[in-house]
This record gives C-alpha cells, structure tokens and sequence, in this order.
C-alpha cells in the first residue's frame, strides 16, 4: 500500500531533519525535502510530512544565536502567528471534511498541540531583528522545499510535455475523495481515552508502586487480548494514544523552559511530523489506517522520554515491549478484517490453482469462486475479451484477459453516463462476455435499465459466488440490441 512508503519516507526524513539540527548543513535539509518530494509520488498525503517540516523549521528558527544588531522583531512574530494560523486551519479543514466533527478528538488535537507549541516559542522575544530572523528561516525553507520540488518537477515533465496537466490534477486530488467518499469511517468510540491518559500518565510516573502495579495490568490485558472485548479495550487505548501523547508532549515541552533547543530539537520535530502525518487516517479511517502512523508514536514518546531528565525510561521501554507483543501475537498473526475488531487467527491459507495466481493465498470459499469463475470464462469464451465491472481488476489478471477499458474502479467514472458508456463499449468492441461484480466495495448498485439492456444483448447468465457472467449464445450477436 502507498500508505506503507509515506510512514517509511517520514521516519527518513525525521532522520535527516535531526541531523540537520546537530551539523547545520543544507544537504540534510535538501534530503529531507526529497524525501517528501517522493512520498508526494507515492500518496498525494505525503504533503502532510512536508507541513510538518515546515513547522519545525518555523520553530527551530527561534534556536539561532543573537546578532549584534538587535532590534524590533514584530513583524516576524506577524509572519510567524500567521503561519501557524494557516498550518491549524488546513488541518481542521482536512479533519473536518474528512471525518466530521466527531474527528477532532483523534485527529484535530495533534495538529494544534503542535502548533500551539511552536508559535508559543516563536512569540518569545530573541533579540534578533526581523530581516535576520526571516533570512536565517529562508536559510532552512529553501533547501527544504527545493528537494521537494525536484522529484516532483521530474515526475511533472511528460505531463507537461502532453498536456495532461489537468488530467494528473483529476487522478490525484479528484477522484480518490470521490472514491473514499463512499467507505469514509468515523474513528472508533472515544472510549479509548480514558485508559490512553492513564498509560501516558503512568509512563510519565516516578513511583516504583505505579510502574509495578501498572506494568503488571499492562501485561495481563495484552495477554488476554484473544478475548473480543479486551482486544478492542485495547485498540481503542491505542487509537487514543496519538492526541493523547500529542497533548501531553506540548505540555512537557512547553514546561521543560530550562531545556537547552537542541535537547528539545527532537520532541519538537517528531511531534510536528506526527501531528500531521497521523491526518492519513482521513477520510477512510479503518483500523489499518492507524498502523501508516502508529510507529512514529513510539520515536514521539523516546524524543519527549529524553527531554529534562536522566531516569532510565523503564515504563516506556515496557510499553513498547507490551505493544509489540501484542502485534507480533495478535495483529501479525491475524486476519486483517478483523483487526481492530477481534483476534482471529489468518483465514488466507488456500493457494489458488491458476497459472497466473503463482501461490497467492486466500480462503477456501474465494478459492472456489474465482477458481470456478476463471473456468467458466475459458469454457464460454477461451481467450476472448472480457468486461469486468464494476471494480473487479483481479478478473481479468487471474483470467489473463485484458482491460478494454482505462479504469480500475468503476467509482472513478461519472455515475451519470455510465449506462451509456458501458453499453456503447459493448457494441462498439463486440463483447460477448460481461462479468459483473455483485459485491463492490466502492460502487453503487448498477441501475436497471442498464443490466435491463445487457440481458438484451448478453441473454446467457451464469451465477458464481459473488460474480454473474452474462454471455452472448452461439451465433448471437453483442454489437446491437434486439
């Protein structure tokens, strides 16, 4: 999943931003802003990393020595309460269209604990003059957004060249929103907060009675995690987790004044990393959304665990052993539709006997179907050309007959012409065979009057599992209606 490459290129980029912050050279800058150029190409959310960056770099401006020339910094202040201002409201807009208000506990808090921490600090004087303080921020946003621009421009230029600018623009902003707007998930109950405050205050605790008694609750509720209800107990204190450890790092950054920068350098930059990567849950915030952010939780609460202190971080370290017992027990080696639901052990174990499937793995009764279907499709038309909609691409590659169309979900094309879209790619390329998937994620349900008209012109029918193959008869015609 492109989800999967965006955490991968946040945490790199973590890595070349912390770098920066200990050498101050702009090659670091530059690998971190071509980090987020990549991701872009990936998944169009890998914008919420680039956010990110930016403001940390708005905030590690404010950890510049003090020039000579010190004078009246207002209108950097301006600049920067602005900035944070529009960073907040983009966020909120994401969230809101994307989930609705029942959104802004999980994924609203973050964003403005973050911002709210940075445009603390900047809003401190620094005895530095405006111009200088807009040239030393200038010095990090120009490499950083550079390495951006420049796979992106790369990626840009056949496009350019053919004139399919707006085209792109379509694939990329348009049609997954219109896709997603139809299996857009609310978060799961905020029940999970309370247990989170609980864990995030018991990982803050000194007491050895606290790190006792609640490391041995810990532990029991991870082992027990095959019964239903313990299992999502616990998946609603992680989803939880985030605005929770968003919250409490603002408030521990915010209090740790002694702290010199450089020591808060790397609880400020993960957390503004996290605050807007964690926005790739929206819309279609399932529980597998939640692992493409999950990880970076962990290096948040070792940046924040560093900061004003020199205890060994024994409740952190069993947290995160705890949490990845628990994914190794359970998450790993369960089955993904279950997961944030219940433990169940993988129901993928039957190998599909197709020369193209090459030991892909799914459950007896979807080997059955696509096993049978594959068959009917070579006895009713070997090798001929097929349809297959709506949204049923592993048709065609399992019966290695190609697409005649251009689209992989159906869900992509205007609804309103595609009676007349499919009925006119019908007669126009002389199909004989449709298969029509009855269980479509994305989909809506095929009106009547065109299934009406492809009965007409495909009178065979055939039912198996969730698909109908409809076919024209020996001597029938498919390219005009009767």
């Amino acid at each position: 999943m492109p989800s999967w490459y965006n955490l991968f290129l946040a945490t790199a980029g973590i890595a070349c931003l912390r770098r920066y912050t200990r050498d101050r050279r702009a090659r670091w800058l530059l690998l971190a802003g071509a980090a987020g150029g990549v991701s872009i190409l990936f998944k169009i959310v890998g914008l919420y990393y680039v956010a990110g960056a930016l403001l940390f770099l708005l905030w590690l401006e404010t950890t510049e020595e003090p020039t000579d020339r010190p004078g009246e910094n207002a209108s950097y202040r301006v600049f920067a309460a602005l900035a944070c201002t529009v960073l907040a409201i983009c966020a909120l807009y994401v969230v809101a269209t994307g989930g609705g208000r029942a959104s802004l506990l999980h994924f609203g808090l973050p964003p403005l604990a973050a911002v709210t921490t940075v445009a603390v600090a900047l809003l401190h004087p620094t005895g530095r003059r405006s111009a200088d303080r807009f040239t030393s921020l200038a010095r990090t946003v120009a490499p950083l957004l550079a390495g951006v621009a420049v796979p992106v421009a790369a990626f840009l230029i056949p496009y350019v060249a053919s004139g399919s600018l707006p085209a792109l623009y379509r694939g990329v902003f348009v049609l997954p929103r219109t896709r997603l707007e139809f299996e857009a998930v609310s978060p799961l109950p905020v029940l999970g907060f309370l247990p989170a405050i609980a864990l995030v205050a018991w990982v803050a605790s000194r007491s050895r009675a606290a790190f006792v008694a609640g490391g041995a609750i810990l532990l029991v509720a991870v082992g027990m995690t095959h019964i239903d209800v313990v299992y999502r107990i616990v998946w609603w204190t992680l989803i939880s987790l985030g605005p929770v450890a968003a919250m409490a790092g603002a408030w521990h950054l915010s209090r740790s004044v002694h702290a010199a920068p450089r020591a808060k350098a790397g609880g400020v930059l993960v957390l503004a990393i996290f605050a807007f990567a964690n926005l790739v849950q929206l819309p279609f915030s399932i529980p597998l959304y939640f692992l493409y952010s999950a990880p970076l939780l962990v290096l948040l609460g070792v940046a924040l665990g560093g900061i004003g202190t020199r205890r060994q971080p024994c409740p952190l370290l069993l947290l995160t052993t705890a949490l990845c017992a628990f994914f190794v027990l359970r998450v790993d080696a369960g089955f993904i539709n279950h997961l944030g639901f219940r433990y169940r052990p993988h129901e993928e174990t039957a190998a599909l006997a197709l020369p193209r499937a090459r030991g892909i793995r799914v459950d007896e009764s979807e080997k059955a179907e696509i096993e049978q279907l594959v068959a009917g499709l070579d006895r009713i038309h070997p090798g001929g050309a097929i349809l297959a909609i709506p949204d049923a691409p592993e048709v065609y590659y399992l019966s290695g007959r190609p697409n005649p169309t251009r689209t992989l979900f159906d869900v992509f094309d205007d609804p309103a012409t595609r009676t007349e879209r499919v009925l006119t790619l019908v007669d126009s390329a002389h199909l004989r065979v449709v298969v029509i998937n009855r269980a479509s994620a994305f989909d809506q349900p095929f009106e009547a009057p065109l299934l009406d008209s492809l009965r007409v012109r495909l009178r065979f029918r055939a039912e198996v599992g969730r698909f109908v193959i409809l076919w024209a008869g020996p001597g029938d015609g498919a390219s005009t209606a009767r």
